[in-house]
């Protein structure tokens, strides 16, 4: 899926603007526009943490409203529509996510879904049996709808599922919270991997971006393009053998030291305390098997240096190459879509590397097949 249209309210610079994306999307205006703004807004609908956005995120110090994200996806694949479910019927083609920062600092996601009004209250109800009570009260009412009997809150729920998907002609929009396991696009929810937004701001260093963490562009290209499973189970392996090869040091070492020690201590413990005795053994250390993580380093000659240690320029340049490598990785065909939101993409570029660069994501915006979409602030050259 990609975005179709974005609807910001009272965010920062940004009062009430609606947006329409296509594969390439520009924005150009002059400074303090909010142009910036945007992409920040989108961070926080992908990316954000709970609690991030505060009074002072609100647009002309408008506090007591809402701080809302609405963005609209289209060009939906099967496998979107699965992870979806009911948000998206048959015959739907678009699917909405809203974002809202509450007046009282709530943190809330919801979407548009198809729903059947009579079981609103029931969606709603606080807990199992309330759920039971008001589905019984239901059935007993509008016996036309011809609802199976459901004894438990679960069984409740996959009744109602069922009963609206056989009826999706008398379903109606339903503006309606989100499930917990459903909430964010990279949380490793039921979005993760349909929809992968990455921001690069002005002010990014390389190095930052260069650490291998699920958030960083190194990272993103790391878990698309390297299975580290295999690793790790090895490393496991490795870590179980230290484990015992460990013990048997021990039993070596200190068995019979111990041993002396422990019927020493318990030949006093035994005059103070008849039928008690204590037991003196080496402590568990516990062995961890460490993730496998990588690291980039800049090579001049033969010399390796810290990203960080490099100039501006060449700082950005790395960052531009990993985003070229991350769009060109042909991952986005399968797992998903990847949103480059670049602001100042031109910055400490030589002219000639911007041009390139334009006409590189461009290229891949272009070909359906990658499922890119991307988004800047200037444009590039």
């Amino acid at each position: 899926m990609k975005i179709k249209t974005v609807h910001i309210k009272n965010f920062r610079a940004l009062k009430n603007v609606e947006i329409p994306f296509d594969s390439v999307t520009t924005f150009i205006g002059p400074n303090g526009a909010g142009k910036s703004t945007v992409l920040r807004a989108l961070d926080w609908f992908f990316n954000g943490k709970p609690g991030s956005l505060t009074e002072k995120d609100c647009s002309f110090g408008v506090a007591e409203e809402n701080i809302e994200v609405q963005v609209t996806f289209d060009e939906l694949t099967e496998k979107d529509r699965e992870a979806l479910g009911k948000y998206v019927p048959d015959g739907v083609p678009t699917f909405t996510a809203w974002r809202r920062r509450s007046p009282e600092g709530g943190d809330f996601l919801s979407a548009n879904a198809k729903g059947y009004p009579a079981f609103n209250e029931i969606k709603a109800a606080s807990n199992a049996t309330a759920k039971k009570e008001l589905y019984r009260i239901l059935i007993s009412d509008h016996p036309e709808l011809k609802l199976p009997d459901a004894k438990t809150g679960s069984a409740v729920d996959e009744a109602i599922t069922a009963w609206e998907a056989s009826h999706t002609d008398l379903l109606e929009d339903a503006l309606e919270s989100l499930q917990t396991n459903f909430f964010g696009f990279n949380s490793g929810g039921k979005m993760s991997g349909l929809f992968d937004f990455v921001l690069v701001t002005a002010d990014l260093r390389a190095s930052e971006e260069s650490i291998d963490g699920k958030a960083s562009i190194i990272g993103r290209i790391l878990e698309r393009s390297v299975d580290r499973a295999a690793a790790d189970e090895e490393i496991a392996k490795i870590v179980e053998d230290s484990r015992s090869q460990q013990q048997k040091v021990y039993e070596e070492k200190f068995k019979t030291q111990l041993e002396a020690m422990t019927t020493q201590l318990n030949s006093v413990v035994a005059s103070y305390s008849p039928g008690r005795a204590v037991v003196v053994s080496p402590a568990e250390v516990e062995l961890k098997a460490p993730k496998t993580t990588f690291e980039v380093t800049v090579l001049d000659g033969t010399t390796a240096t810290a990203v960080e240690r490099q100039g501006h320029g060449f700082q950005r340049t790395i960052l531009i190459s990993a985003l070229q490598l991350l769009a060109q990785s042909g991952a986005a065909s399968s797992d998903g879509v990847i949103c480059l939101a670049i602001e100042e993409p031109e910055l400490f570029q030589h002219p000639i590397q911007a041009q390139t660069f334009a006409k590189v994501l461009r290229s891949l915006a272009e070909d359906d097949d990658k499922r890119i979409q991307v988004t800047e602030s200037p444009p590039l050259s």
